[in-house]
């Protein structure tokens, strides 16, 4: 399963985090999360040129999805 930081949405982040449950920043893939107030952009740590966004309500429904177990993965 893939680390994935949760934060509080009312907290804005302007840099990418990660879990430290993932391991080695270096040499551990791992996905990173930044919160903007009007988006959600998540990044893989071994290809970080490679970026997807979502709304700040998309983010929440593709959450809520997760916690459903609503994804075969």
């Amino acid at each position: 399963m893939a680390c994935v930081i949760m934060q509080k949405e009312s907290k804005k982040m302007t840099e990418f985090r990660r879990s430290s449950l993932c391991g080695n920043p270096n040499y551990s893939p791992c996905a990173e999360v930044k919160i903007d107030s009007d988006a959600v952009t998540i990044r893989n740590s071994t290809s970080p040129e490679r970026q997807v966004s979502f709304t700040r309500d998309e983010w929440r429904t593709l959450v809520a999805g997760i916690k459903k177990d609503e994804f075969n993965a």
